[in-house]
């Protein structure tokens, strides 16, 4: 059930549907500090802005895609317990 629960958490917050604080803070801190490593400046500000825009929620279907799902998933297609 936990896999589960985080996996429709993620798309929900991807999509814009869900504002979850704790979980967009450590996404934008982690992906941040990769952006700062590869050079680019303000990193934070620029993973948030890229989850906002929704260029993530595109990425995160282009790899369910390459992986063989179904692209067009939608939270509550994801099924609990």
């Amino acid at each position: 059930m936990g896999p589960a629960l985080e996996a429709k958490e993620a798309l929900e917050v991807l999509m814009n549907q869900k504002i979850v604080p704790d979980l967009i803070d450590k996404v934008c801190n982690i992906a941040g500090s990769m952006f700062e490593l590869l050079g680019k400046k303000n990193g934070y500000a620029l993973a948030k802005k890229i989850l906002e825009s929704g260029k993530a929620e595109q990425k995160m279907r282009e790899i369910i895609k390459a992986q063989g799902g179904n692209p067009s998933i939608r939270p509550e297609d994801i099924r609990i317990g």
